[in-house]
């Protein structure tokens, strides 16, 4: 317990292993005059601080509290749900921040290198960093619940044991999220141990709680502007509450007026909160060391194959495969090209289902009278045709618009920079090098784009033969679009950089690729709505003219991508 105590100090005071090991009263006899008054001039400051914020908390928090109170003695909530209610914000954001806090607090601070090399147990370490992750997410519950609640308590005119209860519920409430999500972070950390860019992996985790922050910030908004949502999320978070372990008995103990059952339901809590830290704290023993040093642990498997086994995974192991492997390990080495080219594959389909989704919410309609209206629709005369010509204009122009947004293909050739003159001295056909490009390129945008279209084929229940011609549609889209970008780059590539900034930003390759790509989207839109909407000319004339038009871009692009081929070494060598 004494080493638990210890490193807690150095994280949250930010103390020297020295000063924290050699004795604690060692720094205490140092006190100069100088040092004295500083000392005192920062915990003034940090007094105010806290007196600012809680100032802040007051004024902010305690309306929502007052309101619960105001609905209290109207009769239309009870203290239990009151407090549910009040709960609602810091539980939330305790979900969405505790990922990337306790990962940044066991995995990611500046101290680690420190703590793995200390005569502790690595139990004691997790121990130590779970304390300081308790600390922090009950900081959350301290600053928005605390004050909520006992302004609640105070304009509701409560009893003593209601400001018991609600100081209590403060400083609990998010210790079941944080055991439970230590534990996950644990095991997941041990299966990722292979991982050795860490960096990599906390700039994924930072977008992640940035990309929830931002939804939560808008649902909760629209919550609470609109009183029969208001009302239907309330009901929502009790069921929620009431099914999660260890949450479940704090809520059954806010809820009821039996003494009897209140303390059980108590003291099951806490056993619970303590059974989870426990399973944390054994959970660290065993796992923490690996998932904490990564790669550098990991000792190398050599597994002694067969002859023909051996031949087996030489001929699996093609060229194309390595140089396809080749590019990716390439970009997921360097944060900048993830952030450019990875996650936004993944983020443009997000955000536009998440804006989708407000927008549901907001006009009060439901998916099922959506969906049903859409079949309607395509049932009547009025839509009689329109369904096959309109999933494949649909599937081609998403596929053109993902891979002019993506802007992998057009930095094929870009991202090597300056060493890309050794591709010239490389004993491989050059088409193999540019279809390993291209074909790595397919692979990100054909997964952006059906993560565009796979929740409204779920949702509409397509037939088969529609979700097959629609795929068709929809990879020719997205090739024809890389083959446009890795022509651009083949004729004009940027090799000249100093940071990979230069590449993903600065560079105009890109947009003239996103334009043409539009453009392209654009082109097959308006031949949609001519041959289909207003013209009418009927379901497989108008699929046929579609796909044609789609083959016709393919050809016209795979006959610069050839001429681009042909010059592709010399231009390499001559943009150096």
């Amino acid at each position: 317990m004494r080493n638990i105590y210890l490193m807690m100090r150095m994280m949250l005071q930010g103390t020297q292993m020295s000063s924290a090991f050699g004795g604690i009263g060692s720094a205490r006899r140092k006190r100069f005059a100088g040092v004295a008054a500083g000392k005192q001039r920062k915990l003034l400051k940090q007094i105010g601080i806290v007196v600012a914020l809680l100032i802040y908390s007051i004024l902010i928090f305690g309306s929502v509290g007052k309101s619960q109170a105001v609905l209290f003695n109207e009769g239309k909530l009870a203290f239990g749900e009151a407090i549910i209610n009040l709960a609602f914000m810091p539980l939330v954001l305790s979900i969405v921040m505790a990922f990337m806090l306790i990962l940044n607090i066991m995995y990611f601070s500046n101290d680690l290198e420190l703590f793995l090399v200390m005569p502790v147990k690595p139990g004691e370490i997790v121990g130590a960093r779970l304390a300081v992750s308790q600390f922090s997410e009950a900081m959350i519950s301290l600053v928005i619940f605390l004050p909520a609640s006992l302004i609640f308590c105070y304009f509701s005119h409560q009893s003593i044991g209601r400001y018991v209860e609600a100081v209590i519920s403060a400083f609990l409430l998010t210790t079941v999220p944080v055991a439970v999500f230590s534990i996950i972070i644990i095991i997941i950390m041990r299966m990722l141990c292979f991982i050795k860019n860490r960096e990599r992996l906390q700039m994924i985790v930072n977008i992640i709680f940035l990309i929830g922050i931002i939804v939560v910030a808008s649902l909760s908004g629209m919550y609470n502007s609109d009183a029969s949502t208001n009302s239907a999320t309330m009901s929502t978070l009790h069921g929620l509450i009431a099914k999660i372990p260890g949450l479940n008995f704090w809520a059954k103990a806010i809820a009821t007026d039996n003494i009897t059952v209140k303390l059980i339901n108590w003291a099951l809590y806490i056993a619970v909160t303590i059974v989870l830290n426990f399973i944390a704290y054994e959970c660290g023993n065993l796992f923490y060391f690996r998932g904490a040093l990564g790669g550098a642990a990991v000792s190398a498997r050599r597994m002694k194959l067969s002859r023909g086994k051996l031949q087996r995974s030489l001929r699996d192991t093609t060229l194309l495969k390595a140089l396809i492997l080749r590019d990716q390990r390439m970009i997921m080495r360097s944060p900048t090209f993830i952030l450019s080219y990875v996650l936004m594959n993944f983020y443009v389909p997000i955000l536009f289902y998440a804006i989708a989704a407000i927008a549901l919410f907001k006009s009060g309609e439901s998916i099922i009278n959506i969906r049903a209206d859409i079949v309607t629709f395509f049932s009547s005369s009025a839509g009689q045709g329109w369904l096959l010509p309109t999933a494949v204009g649909a599937t081609g122009i998403i596929g053109f618009f993902m891979g002019g947004v993506s802007g992998l293909a057009v930095s094929s050739f870009s991202r090597e920079g300056k060493g890309a003159y050794m591709i010239n001295a490389w004993p491989v056909d050059f088409k193999t090098v540019v279809m390993a490009k291209l074909s790595l390129s397919q692979i990100y945008s054909s997964i952006a784009w059906i993560l565009f279209l796979i929740i409204p084929g779920c949702i509409l229940t397509l037939p088969w033969h529609i979700v097959v011609i629609g795929f068709i549609s929809g990879s020719m889209g997205s090739l024809g679009s890389n083959m446009l970008g890795l022509t651009i780059d083949l004729f004009r590539p940027r090799l000249n950089w100093e940071s990979e900034i230069q590449v993903t930003k600065n560079n105009l390759n890109s947009l003239l690729e996103m334009f043409i790509s539009f453009s392209g989207a654009a082109i097959i839109g308006v031949v949609l709505y001519f041959t289909t909407f207003k013209y009418r000319m009927g379901e497989f004339p108008a699929m046929l003219v579609l796909i044609a038009l789609e083959l016709i871009f393919l050809g016209a692009i795979g006959l610069f991508l050839k001429k681009a081929t042909s010059a592709g070494r010399r231009n390499l060598a001559d943009s150096i």
